[in-house]
Protein backbone atom coordinates (compact mmCIF):
# COMPACT_ATOMS: atom_id res chain seq x y z
CA UNK A 1 0.00 0.00 0.00
CA UNK A 2 2.09 2.74 -1.10
CA UNK A 3 -0.22 5.90 -2.67
CA UNK A 4 -1.60 8.70 -0.12
CA UNK A 5 -5.32 8.24 -1.21
CA UNK A 6 -5.42 4.98 -0.44
CA UNK A 7 -7.55 3.46 2.06
CA UNK A 8 -7.54 -0.60 3.34
CA UNK A 9 -10.37 -1.46 5.71
CA UNK A 10 -10.38 -4.56 6.96
CA UNK A 11 -14.21 -5.95 8.72
CA UNK A 12 -12.73 -9.74 9.77
CA UNK A 13 -10.06 -11.33 11.06
CA UNK A 14 -6.36 -11.24 9.35
CA UNK A 15 -3.64 -13.66 9.10
CA UNK A 16 -0.41 -12.73 7.91
CA UNK A 17 1.55 -15.49 6.14
CA UNK A 18 4.01 -12.92 4.38
CA UNK A 19 4.92 -9.16 4.82
CA UNK A 20 2.92 -6.13 4.47
CA UNK A 21 4.27 -2.56 2.97
CA UNK A 22 2.47 0.50 3.74
CA UNK A 23 4.69 2.86 3.17
CA UNK A 24 1.66 5.40 2.38
CA UNK A 25 -2.43 5.33 2.76
CA UNK A 26 -4.36 4.02 5.56
CA UNK A 27 -5.34 0.88 7.01
CA UNK A 28 -8.34 0.90 8.89
CA UNK A 29 -9.44 -1.98 11.50
CA UNK A 30 -13.35 -1.95 11.23
CA UNK A 31 -14.57 -4.52 12.27
CA UNK A 32 -17.63 -5.02 14.84
CA UNK A 33 -16.02 -7.87 17.18
CA UNK A 34 -12.42 -7.59 18.85
CA UNK A 35 -9.95 -7.99 16.22
CA UNK A 36 -5.92 -8.77 16.36
CA UNK A 37 -3.55 -7.03 14.89
CA UNK A 38 -0.37 -8.82 13.25
CA UNK A 39 2.55 -7.51 13.81
CA UNK A 40 3.05 -4.07 10.17
CA UNK A 41 5.12 -1.35 10.27
CA UNK A 42 1.95 1.01 9.43
CA UNK A 43 1.81 4.22 7.71
CA UNK A 44 -0.96 5.78 9.04
CA UNK A 45 -3.32 3.03 11.04
CA UNK A 46 -7.12 3.91 11.83
CA UNK A 47 -9.16 2.37 14.69
CA UNK A 48 -12.61 2.35 13.66
CA UNK A 49 -14.32 -1.17 15.97
CA UNK A 50 -16.04 -0.60 19.19
CA UNK A 51 -15.59 -3.93 20.03
CA UNK A 52 -11.76 -2.65 19.63
CA UNK A 53 -8.72 -4.84 18.21
CA UNK A 54 -5.79 -5.95 20.18
CA UNK A 55 -1.72 -6.72 19.66
CA UNK A 56 -0.55 -10.07 18.42
CA UNK A 57 3.05 -8.42 18.19
CA UNK A 58 5.00 -5.65 18.21
CA UNK A 59 3.54 -2.71 15.79
CA UNK A 60 4.74 0.77 14.68
CA UNK A 61 2.90 3.76 13.51
CA UNK A 62 5.30 6.66 11.14
CA UNK A 63 2.64 8.78 10.31
CA UNK A 64 -0.65 8.74 12.20
CA UNK A 65 -3.05 6.70 14.70
CA UNK A 66 -6.60 8.00 14.26
CA UNK A 67 -8.81 6.35 16.89
CA UNK A 68 -12.68 7.02 15.34
CA UNK A 69 -13.92 4.10 18.20
CA UNK A 70 -13.10 1.48 20.05
CA UNK A 71 -9.31 0.72 21.70
CA UNK A 72 -6.16 -1.33 21.12
CA UNK A 73 -4.91 -3.98 24.03
CA UNK A 74 -1.29 -3.90 23.60
CA UNK A 75 -1.08 -7.29 25.47
CA UNK A 76 2.27 -7.69 25.96
CA UNK A 77 3.49 -6.02 22.73
CA UNK A 78 4.97 -2.68 22.64
CA UNK A 79 3.19 0.05 20.12
CA UNK A 80 5.70 2.54 19.07
CA UNK A 81 4.97 5.82 17.21
CA UNK A 82 7.95 6.82 15.40
CA UNK A 83 10.21 9.85 14.09
CA UNK A 84 9.35 13.42 15.01
CA UNK A 85 6.45 14.08 13.39
CA UNK A 86 3.80 11.01 13.76
CA UNK A 87 0.86 11.99 15.53
CA UNK A 88 -2.28 10.36 17.57
CA UNK A 89 -5.74 11.84 17.20
CA UNK A 90 -8.90 10.90 18.43
CA UNK A 91 -7.83 9.53 21.49
CA UNK A 92 -9.79 10.59 24.63
CA UNK A 93 -11.74 8.67 27.63
CA UNK A 94 -14.89 7.85 25.21
CA UNK A 95 -13.44 4.61 24.65
CA UNK A 96 -10.69 5.43 22.06
CA UNK A 97 -7.08 5.10 24.06
CA UNK A 98 -4.49 2.75 24.26
CA UNK A 99 -4.81 -0.21 26.87
CA UNK A 100 -1.36 -1.38 28.69
CA UNK A 101 -3.08 -4.46 29.90
CA UNK A 102 0.19 -6.53 30.10
CA UNK A 103 3.71 -5.86 30.09
CA UNK A 104 3.48 -3.91 26.68
CA UNK A 105 3.79 -0.13 26.83
CA UNK A 106 3.36 2.81 24.02
CA UNK A 107 6.66 3.84 22.89
CA UNK A 108 6.74 7.70 21.44
CA UNK A 109 10.24 8.66 20.00
CA UNK A 110 12.21 11.95 19.79
CA UNK A 111 10.73 13.49 22.84
CA UNK A 112 12.63 16.95 23.49
CA UNK A 113 14.61 20.07 22.63
CA UNK A 114 14.69 19.97 18.54
CA UNK A 115 12.47 17.32 18.04
CA UNK A 116 8.85 16.88 19.66
CA UNK A 117 8.39 19.79 21.91
CA UNK A 118 5.64 20.99 24.23
CA UNK A 119 3.67 18.39 26.31
CA UNK A 120 3.09 15.16 24.28
CA UNK A 121 0.28 12.70 25.44
CA UNK A 122 0.53 9.07 26.59
CA UNK A 123 -3.07 8.26 25.93
CA UNK A 124 -3.22 5.00 27.93
CA UNK A 125 -5.17 3.18 30.84
CA UNK A 126 -4.96 0.10 32.62
CA UNK A 127 -8.27 -1.51 31.06
CA UNK A 128 -10.38 -0.92 28.62
CA UNK A 129 -13.17 1.45 31.24
CA UNK A 130 -9.97 3.09 33.32
CA UNK A 131 -8.08 6.43 31.07
CA UNK A 132 -5.95 7.46 32.98
CA UNK A 133 -2.85 9.28 30.34
CA UNK A 134 0.34 11.42 31.16
CA UNK A 135 1.72 14.00 29.05
CA UNK A 136 5.45 14.74 29.21
CA UNK A 137 7.33 17.75 28.38
CA UNK A 138 11.03 17.24 28.13
CA UNK A 139 12.98 20.44 28.32
CA UNK A 140 15.96 18.34 28.04
CA UNK A 141 17.86 15.91 25.34
CA UNK A 142 15.49 14.85 22.95
CA UNK A 143 15.03 10.97 23.64
CA UNK A 144 12.43 7.72 23.34
CA UNK A 145 10.15 7.22 25.87
CA UNK A 146 7.97 4.03 26.59
CA UNK A 147 4.80 3.84 29.15
CA UNK A 148 1.95 1.96 30.57
CA UNK A 149 -0.38 2.15 33.22
CA UNK A 150 -1.45 -0.83 36.11
CA UNK A 151 -4.06 -0.89 37.98
CA UNK A 152 -3.28 -0.85 42.18
CA UNK A 153 -0.35 0.76 43.58
CA UNK A 154 2.11 -1.16 45.84
CA UNK A 155 4.90 -0.90 48.31
CA UNK A 156 7.47 -2.90 45.90
CA UNK A 157 8.21 -3.26 42.68
CA UNK A 158 10.55 -5.72 40.36
CA UNK A 159 13.28 -4.35 38.03
CA UNK A 160 10.77 -4.33 35.86
CA UNK A 161 8.16 -2.37 36.92
CA UNK A 162 5.93 -5.04 37.84
CA UNK A 163 4.18 -5.34 41.63
CA UNK A 164 6.45 -7.53 44.41
CA UNK A 165 5.15 -6.34 47.49
CA UNK A 166 1.43 -5.48 48.94
CA UNK A 167 -0.97 -3.24 47.33
CA UNK A 168 -1.81 -0.32 49.46
CA UNK A 169 -5.39 0.66 50.91
CA UNK A 170 -5.74 4.07 51.71
CA UNK A 171 -3.77 7.37 50.22
CA UNK A 172 -3.65 6.98 47.03
CA UNK A 173 -4.85 7.30 43.64
CA UNK A 174 -5.15 3.12 42.80
CA UNK A 175 -2.66 3.15 39.38
CA UNK A 176 0.72 2.78 38.75
CA UNK A 177 2.44 4.92 35.93
CA UNK A 178 5.72 3.37 34.38
CA UNK A 179 7.44 5.15 32.57
CA UNK A 180 11.33 5.36 30.68
CA UNK A 181 13.61 6.78 28.55
CA UNK A 182 15.81 4.67 26.04
CA UNK A 183 19.11 6.39 27.09
CA UNK A 184 19.39 7.51 30.91
CA UNK A 185 20.43 10.75 31.20
CA UNK A 186 20.13 14.23 29.91
CA UNK A 187 16.33 14.56 30.26
CA UNK A 188 14.52 17.24 32.66
CA UNK A 189 10.71 16.75 32.06
CA UNK A 190 7.50 17.71 33.82
CA UNK A 191 4.94 15.16 33.98
CA UNK A 192 1.52 15.05 34.09
CA UNK A 193 -0.62 12.32 35.80
CA UNK A 194 -4.44 11.83 35.86
CA UNK A 195 -7.18 9.67 37.09
CA UNK A 196 -10.55 9.44 38.00
CA UNK A 197 -12.85 10.12 41.18
CA UNK A 198 -13.25 6.11 41.27
CA UNK A 199 -9.76 6.08 40.62
CA UNK A 200 -8.93 7.42 44.50
CA UNK A 201 -8.70 5.09 47.17
CA UNK A 202 -9.79 5.31 51.33
CA UNK A 203 -8.88 8.84 52.85
CA UNK A 204 -6.67 10.00 49.71
CA UNK A 205 -6.76 13.55 49.91
CA UNK A 206 -6.72 15.61 46.42
CA UNK A 207 -6.15 18.61 47.79
CA UNK A 208 -3.34 18.04 49.12
CA UNK A 209 -1.97 15.04 46.88
CA UNK A 210 1.88 14.92 44.85
CA UNK A 211 3.18 12.71 42.39
CA UNK A 212 5.45 9.82 44.34
CA UNK A 213 8.37 8.31 42.46
CA UNK A 214 9.61 4.64 43.06
CA UNK A 215 13.42 4.41 43.78
CA UNK A 216 13.85 0.60 43.36
CA UNK A 217 13.79 -0.10 47.42
CA UNK A 218 11.02 3.04 48.63
CA UNK A 219 9.07 5.21 47.61
CA UNK A 220 9.87 9.04 47.69
CA UNK A 221 7.02 12.14 48.17
CA UNK A 222 6.68 15.32 47.22
CA UNK A 223 4.82 18.63 48.69
CA UNK A 224 1.36 18.19 48.65
CA UNK A 225 -0.59 20.71 46.66
CA UNK A 226 -4.10 21.08 45.37
CA UNK A 227 -4.69 18.25 42.30
CA UNK A 228 -6.09 20.26 39.20
CA UNK A 229 -9.12 19.01 36.86
CA UNK A 230 -12.70 18.46 37.76
CA UNK A 231 -13.06 14.38 37.39
CA UNK A 232 -10.69 13.89 35.92
CA UNK A 233 -8.31 15.08 38.70
CA UNK A 234 -4.34 15.51 37.53
CA UNK A 235 -0.73 16.02 39.97
CA UNK A 236 2.92 17.00 37.97
CA UNK A 237 5.95 17.06 39.10
CA UNK A 238 9.06 19.10 37.47
CA UNK A 239 12.61 18.47 36.87
CA UNK A 240 12.26 14.73 35.94
CA UNK A 241 15.73 13.39 35.31
CA UNK A 242 15.29 9.73 36.60
CA UNK A 243 12.30 7.79 34.68
CA UNK A 244 11.21 4.38 36.75
CA UNK A 245 7.37 4.25 38.34
CA UNK A 246 5.06 6.96 39.63
CA UNK A 247 2.37 7.20 41.61
CA UNK A 248 -0.20 10.18 43.03
CA UNK A 249 -0.44 9.81 46.78
CA UNK A 250 -1.66 12.28 49.82
CA UNK A 251 -0.41 12.27 53.77
CA UNK A 252 2.24 9.57 53.76
CA UNK A 253 2.06 6.72 51.06
CA UNK A 254 4.61 4.61 52.67
CA UNK A 255 4.21 4.41 56.63
CA UNK A 256 7.89 5.41 57.03
CA UNK A 257 10.22 8.34 54.71
CA UNK A 258 13.86 7.06 55.14
CA UNK A 259 16.01 9.74 54.92
CA UNK A 260 19.46 7.39 55.23
CA UNK A 261 20.97 4.09 56.19
CA UNK A 262 24.77 3.86 57.26
CA UNK A 263 26.91 1.09 58.19
CA UNK A 264 29.96 1.19 59.62
CA UNK A 265 32.66 -1.37 60.75
CA UNK A 266 34.49 -0.78 64.17
CA UNK A 267 36.50 -4.00 64.62
CA UNK A 268 34.44 -6.77 65.08
CA UNK A 269 31.43 -4.96 65.04
CA UNK A 270 29.31 -3.24 62.61
CA UNK A 271 27.59 -0.08 63.44
CA UNK A 272 24.12 0.46 61.50
CA UNK A 273 22.46 4.02 61.55
CA UNK A 274 19.33 5.84 59.65
CA UNK A 275 17.25 8.48 60.14
CA UNK A 276 13.61 8.89 59.01
CA UNK A 277 12.03 12.44 58.01
CA UNK A 278 8.42 11.43 59.21
CA UNK A 279 6.91 7.94 60.04
CA UNK A 280 2.72 6.81 59.90
CA UNK A 281 1.71 4.37 61.74
CA UNK A 282 5.07 2.78 62.04
CA UNK A 283 5.50 -0.32 64.00
CA UNK A 284 9.20 -1.80 64.27
CA UNK A 285 12.48 -1.96 61.78
CA UNK A 286 13.97 -4.98 61.08
CA UNK A 287 17.53 -5.57 60.70
CA UNK A 288 18.73 -8.33 58.15
CA UNK A 289 21.84 -9.32 56.97
CA UNK A 290 23.15 -11.47 54.28
CA UNK A 291 26.73 -13.02 53.07
CA UNK A 292 26.19 -13.38 49.75
CA UNK A 293 23.58 -10.48 48.89
CA UNK A 294 20.73 -12.29 48.30
CA UNK A 295 19.63 -14.46 50.86
CA UNK A 296 19.06 -12.08 54.14
CA UNK A 297 18.06 -13.34 57.64
CA UNK A 298 16.55 -11.13 60.42
CA UNK A 299 19.12 -10.04 63.31
CA UNK A 300 17.46 -7.99 65.32
CA UNK A 301 14.89 -5.35 65.04
CA UNK A 302 14.63 -1.96 66.66
CA UNK A 303 11.15 0.15 67.52
CA UNK A 304 9.83 2.54 65.73
CA UNK A 305 8.43 5.73 66.40
CA UNK A 306 4.89 5.36 65.43
CA UNK A 307 4.01 8.31 64.01
CA UNK A 308 6.20 11.75 63.73
CA UNK A 309 6.60 14.33 61.54
CA UNK A 310 10.25 15.47 62.72
CA UNK A 311 13.60 13.85 62.34
CA UNK A 312 14.30 10.76 63.81
CA UNK A 313 17.78 8.76 64.55
CA UNK A 314 17.89 5.21 64.92
CA UNK A 315 20.95 2.61 65.20
CA UNK A 316 21.70 -1.06 65.89
CA UNK A 317 25.03 -3.52 66.65
CA UNK A 318 26.03 -6.12 64.50
CA UNK A 319 28.29 -8.16 67.31
CA UNK A 320 28.20 -11.74 65.75
CA UNK A 321 29.66 -11.45 62.62
CA UNK A 322 29.86 -14.33 60.33
CA UNK A 323 33.33 -15.32 58.97
CA UNK A 324 32.93 -13.92 55.57
CA UNK A 325 34.76 -11.08 53.67
CA UNK A 326 31.37 -9.46 52.77
CA UNK A 327 28.60 -8.68 54.32
CA UNK A 328 25.00 -6.94 53.43
CA UNK A 329 22.52 -5.17 55.54
CA UNK A 330 19.18 -4.16 54.64
CA UNK A 331 16.14 -2.41 56.76
CA UNK A 332 12.68 -4.06 56.47
CA UNK A 333 9.92 -1.30 57.39
CA UNK A 334 7.34 -2.65 59.04
CA UNK A 335 3.89 -0.82 59.62
CA UNK A 336 1.51 -1.38 62.08
CA UNK A 337 -0.84 -3.54 59.42
CA UNK A 338 2.52 -5.54 58.91
CA UNK A 339 2.78 -4.19 55.22
CA UNK A 340 6.14 -3.50 54.79
CA UNK A 341 8.97 -2.01 52.62
CA UNK A 342 12.90 -2.40 52.09
CA UNK A 343 15.63 0.24 52.25
CA UNK A 344 18.37 0.27 49.98
CA UNK A 345 21.20 -2.53 50.46
CA UNK A 346 24.61 -1.45 52.15
CA UNK A 347 27.62 -3.80 51.62
CA UNK A 348 30.38 -3.99 53.89
CA UNK A 349 33.86 -5.74 53.54
CA UNK A 350 35.92 -6.84 56.53
CA UNK A 351 38.60 -4.82 57.02
CA UNK A 352 40.52 -7.73 58.82
CA UNK A 353 39.34 -10.37 56.10
CA UNK A 354 42.40 -10.69 54.12
CA UNK A 355 44.76 -9.64 56.56
CA UNK A 356 44.08 -12.00 59.56
CA UNK A 357 42.89 -15.00 60.24
CA UNK A 358 42.44 -16.81 64.14
CA UNK A 359 41.27 -20.35 64.64
CA UNK A 360 39.65 -22.61 65.92
CA UNK A 361 36.54 -20.90 67.22
CA UNK A 362 35.45 -22.44 69.63
CA UNK A 363 38.06 -23.64 71.02
CA UNK A 364 39.44 -25.59 73.63
CA UNK A 365 43.30 -26.37 74.80
CA UNK A 366 44.55 -23.45 72.00
CA UNK A 367 44.27 -20.75 69.20
CA UNK A 368 46.37 -20.42 66.20
CA UNK A 369 47.01 -16.65 64.21
CA UNK A 370 47.62 -16.70 60.65
CA UNK A 371 48.82 -13.53 60.62
CA UNK A 372 48.56 -13.08 56.29
CA UNK A 373 49.45 -9.55 55.36
CA UNK A 374 50.56 -8.95 58.60
CA UNK A 375 53.45 -11.50 58.30
CA UNK A 376 56.69 -9.89 60.30
CA UNK A 377 54.70 -7.51 62.38
CA UNK A 378 54.79 -6.77 65.58
CA UNK A 379 51.41 -7.24 67.51
CA UNK A 380 50.14 -6.73 70.99
CA UNK A 381 48.06 -9.79 71.95
CA UNK A 382 45.24 -9.59 75.07
CA UNK A 383 42.46 -12.12 75.77
CA UNK A 384 39.67 -10.77 77.90
CA UNK A 385 36.75 -12.38 79.35
CA UNK A 386 33.40 -10.78 78.17
CA UNK A 387 33.28 -9.24 81.49
CA UNK A 388 36.04 -7.08 80.65
CA UNK A 389 39.17 -9.20 82.84
CA UNK A 390 42.20 -9.41 81.36
CA UNK A 391 43.53 -13.07 81.23
CA UNK A 392 46.50 -13.42 78.73
CA UNK A 393 48.26 -10.22 76.96
CA UNK A 394 51.90 -11.09 75.15
CA UNK A 395 53.95 -9.22 72.75
CA UNK A 396 54.22 -11.34 69.54
CA UNK A 397 56.17 -11.14 66.48
CA UNK A 398 53.64 -12.26 63.44
CA UNK A 399 56.24 -15.00 61.54
CA UNK A 400 54.17 -17.53 59.73
CA UNK A 401 51.48 -19.55 62.10
CA UNK A 402 51.28 -18.76 65.71
CA UNK A 403 50.56 -20.97 68.30
CA UNK A 404 48.66 -18.97 71.80
CA UNK A 405 48.82 -22.38 73.70
CA UNK A 406 48.68 -21.21 77.54
CA UNK A 407 44.57 -20.74 77.51
CA UNK A 408 43.61 -24.76 78.20
CA UNK A 409 42.73 -23.88 81.78
CA UNK A 410 40.45 -20.81 81.12
CA UNK A 411 36.80 -21.29 82.10
CA UNK A 412 34.34 -22.10 79.60
CA UNK A 413 32.99 -18.70 77.93
CA UNK A 414 33.22 -15.73 75.98
CA UNK A 415 36.33 -13.78 75.08
CA UNK A 416 37.63 -11.23 73.22
CA UNK A 417 40.86 -11.12 71.30
CA UNK A 418 42.43 -8.00 70.72
CA UNK A 419 45.18 -7.71 68.46
CA UNK A 420 47.01 -4.42 67.76
CA UNK A 421 49.91 -2.93 66.41
CA UNK A 422 50.85 0.54 65.10
CA UNK A 423 48.72 0.87 61.74
CA UNK A 424 46.36 -2.15 62.21
CA UNK A 425 44.13 -3.13 65.07
CA UNK A 426 40.79 -5.92 65.16
CA UNK A 427 38.93 -7.56 67.97
CA UNK A 428 37.23 -11.13 67.08
CA UNK A 429 34.96 -13.09 69.94
CA UNK A 430 36.04 -16.08 70.38
CA UNK A 431 34.11 -19.42 72.88
CA UNK A 432 35.94 -21.55 74.68
CA UNK A 433 34.35 -24.53 75.24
Amino acid sequence: LNNAASKLAIFGPIELNGNIIHSNGTISFSGNVTQNIPPIAFHKLEINNSSGVQLGGHISVANQLHFIQGTIQLNQYHLSLLGNNSQIFGANSANKFIVSNDTGSLIIQHIGTGNRLGAVLFPIGSNPNSYTPLSLLNAGVSDHFKARVMPQVYNQYQSNGNPLGAAYTANAVNKTWVLHELVSGGSNAQVQFSWNINDELFTFNRSASYVAQYSGTQWTGNTPTAAGGINPYFQSISGVTQFTIFGVASGGLLPIKLLSFEANQENQLVQLHWKTLSEKNSKIFQVERSTDGILFTKIGEVKAAGNSEVLKTYGFTDTDLPQHTNWYYRLRLVDRDDTYSFSKVIQLQSIASNQIHVFPNPFCKEIHIDPKELENTEVLITLSHINGNTVLQKKMLLQGLQQINDIAQLVPGIYILSIQSQNYATQIKLIKE
